[in-house]
């Protein structure tokens, strides 16, 4: 998912006053569902950025997607986004909020791709690993990626760590034939 500057911006404010107010948690779950609902439903950002619906009628709608009563730090949140014409914002926003909880917190989040899931224990051995790695606090983000053949491709801070089978077999026709564009077939198609 892309973030941009202004969604981090947006983020790392609200993230401020949440833990001024000691909600920090509370307002990441509301984040993480309006966020899922605006990546689910692309038409719900099409229909917040309509300037002919009303302000109150557009908070109604974002606020349907919460379970309950929204953190009024949530409510304002959306409020700011709906009349600065940003709603584009929520498809990101929870993301951000997380990335500025870690860096508060000094911690760093890996993406793990691998081709199966990892069971309990390999996701503690990896996440310890990579943590002695960096140096700090780790939170993993799995991703199934049958394309890798086998093996895993973790990205850690701006560092690519790859032992998939693919990229394995990238690199030896690359040491090979001395093309690193070189196209990798699988069962000699």
């Amino acid at each position: 998912m892309i973030v941009t500057r202004t969604v981090t911006k947006y983020a790392e404010a609200l993230y401020e006053l949440a833990a001024e107010r000691g909600r920090t948690e509370a307002v990441g779950q509301q984040l993480e569902r309006l966020q899922t609902a605006a990546s689910d439903n692309p038409e719900l950002i099409r229909l917040l950025g309509h300037p002919s619906i009303d302000g109150d009628d557009k908070l109604r709608v974002v606020m349907s997607a919460l379970d309950g009563e929204p953190d009024k730090l949530v409510r304002d949140f959306v409020r700011l986004l709906l009349e600065r014409g940003q709603p584009e914002v929520l498809v990101s926003a929870a993301t951000a909020y997380q990335m500025a909880a870690d860096e508060r917190a000094g911690v760093i989040p890996a993406r793990v791709e691998t081709v199966v899931p990892l069971d309990p224990s390999q996701r503690q051995r990896l996440q310890a690993a990579l943590a002695r790695l960096a140096g700090r606090q780790v939170r993993l983000e799995v991703e199934i990626r049958p394309e890798l053949i086998g093996g895993v491709r973790v990205r850690l801070g701006d560092r690519l760590l790859d032992g998939s089978l693919k990229g394995r077999l990238q690199r030896m026709a690359w040491a090979v034939g001395g093309n690193p564009k070189a196209q990798l077939t699988v069962g000699g198609h």
